[in-house]
């Protein structure tokens, strides 16, 4: 689903290198099973491998022995394999609802990974299988947990990524300076994950962070039931949106607009790419984040038709968000309107170059927002001095040249003050979602906007 964003493997091949004397000195002691299982969940965790916990088969092996009726064999796990491989979301969709619950379940045993992050099939479906990757990774998070002492800073984990930290930079950024901290990242993770599961949320993909005490995880979770919705919104978030920030920034404003939604209506909230960090992080300045992040985002948007029956999608970016909107836009067959919020800019000079009929682009922007200053190239070479090149996000789209429909905003409300269903903007973004974008309100209907 997302592009590799861990470190090579080469790199990783270095620090295993570098390890692999702390593994010799203590092969002798009491710690010596540990520290090789700790090390190895580290670097696969990094690397996005598969982790297999003691007496594990792995994800991805066939049942044996399988005698019931309707069973799935060898061959036929394997042509579905091939199906899902190929990725083609209208035969997934097909193969996937010429089954029944015995074989889904089969296979939901067989190629959990494939069902989990493949487009096309169906909603309950890789529900299930991503229930079964969160699982796998709160095991994996556990075994690290159990490597740690809270009351002490000389935990195995610990002394492995104090070692890094210290020696390879790159690869060891962000990691927590305690064990005491390290205890309390894995536990409150652990028990983020847990009460996914344990209140049924559908969570459609779900990728771990990248590196071991990272936390750009990949996390799309539907709000309603994407295969009888007519109407389907998809919110895209901006900076700082990771794992940790998840549930009470984006999954609470896309619940939110949900719920003031028709029963018609399914809300996704699509948090499927490594999102820049701060303001001054240099990734915010640039669109490459948004392109790499677009290609993921139009095919999973093309692919909500996949069993033939079209749905009206509104497609709404929030801050940098609304950059990788604006580029899914332009590769998406199936956007009908986007909504951009809080935005730095689209890429664009006018909302006809998204590709859109102008009348199906709305813009908003509270008045006391400061992503007006971050955008342009002006702006970017003003705060940091250096040369333009890729920087800056185009035209800002609240000009007036810019086009488009732009809705009323409030004289507050800041930089996240967007998603109330009941106030603002919010109002507006509901309406538009929900099927109703004549009960948007709409301060100026700009037109197609006239380049500069």
């Amino acid at each position: 689903m997302r592009d590799d964003r861990g470190q090579s493997s080469i790199e990783w091949l270095g620090v295993a290198l570098i390890v692999v004397t702390i593994l010799g000195a203590l092969a002798s002691t009491e710690l010596g099973a540990a520290v090789p299982r700790a090390f190895a969940s580290m670097v696969c965790t990094a690397t996005g491998g598969g982790c297999a916990t003691a007496g594990e088969e792995g994800t991805g092996a066939a049942r044996s022995g399988t005698a019931d009726d309707g069973a799935l064999s060898a061959d036929d796990l394997a042509a579905l394999a091939d199906v899902l491989v190929d990725g083609d979301p209208a035969a997934v969709r097909a193969a996937l609802d010429a089954l029944d619950d015995a074989p889904v379940a089969q296979a939901l045993d067989a190629l959990t990974d494939l069902l989990a992050l493949t487009d096309g099939v169906p909603q309950d479906i890789r529900v299930r299988a991503n229930a079964a990757r969160i699982a796998a990774e709160i095991e994996r998070m556990q075994a690290d947990l159990a490597l740690v002492d809270p009351d002490d800073d000389g935990g195995v984990l610990g002394a492995i990524e104090d070692f890094i930290d210290d020696n390879v930079p790159l690869v060891g950024d962000g990691v927590p300076d305690t064990d005491a901290e390290r205890a309390a990242l894995l536990q409150s993770r652990i028990d983020l994950l847990q009460g996914w599961l344990d209140d049924g949320r559908q969570i459609i993909a779900f990728e771990p962070p990248t590196t071991p005490w990272g936390s750009d995880a990949v996390i799309v979770e539907v709000f309603g039931d994407l295969d009888t919705a007519t109407h389907i919104g998809i919110i895209v978030p901006g900076i700082t949106n990771d794992m940790d920030s998840y549930d009470a920034g984006l999954a609470t404003s896309t619940r939110a607009i949900a719920e003031a939604t028709g029963g018609d209506t399914a809300l996704v909230a699509h948090l499927g790419y490594d999102t820049p960090d701060s303001l001054t992080d240099a990734a915010t300045r640039t669109g490459q984040r948004a392109r790499e992040a677009a290609g993921d985002l139009a095919g999973f948007i093309d692919a909500l038709d996949a069993d033939g029956r079209d749905r009206d999608v509104t497609l709404v970016g929030h801050s940098y968000g609304s950059r990788v909107a604006a580029e899914a836009v332009q590769q998406s067959q199936d956007v009908d309107r986007v909504v951009i919020l809080g935005s730095p800019g689209t890429g664009v000079e006018t909302a006809a170059d998204l590709g859109l009929d102008p009348d199906d682009v709305y813009v908003g922007r509270n008045a006391d927002d400061p992503i007006r200053h971050v955008g342009t190239v002006e702006g970017v070479v003003q705060q940091t001095g250096i040369d333009p090149g890729d920087l800056g996000h185009g035209r800002d789209p609240v000009d007036d040249g810019y086009g488009g429909q732009l809705l009323e905003g409030p004289p507050t409300g800041g930089h996240s003050g967007y998603f109330d269903p009941l106030d603002g903007i919010g109002v507006s973004v509901t309406a538009i979602i929900d099927g109703r974008p004549d009960d948007a309100d709409v301060a100026a209907d700009r037109g197609g906007g006239t380049p500069r």
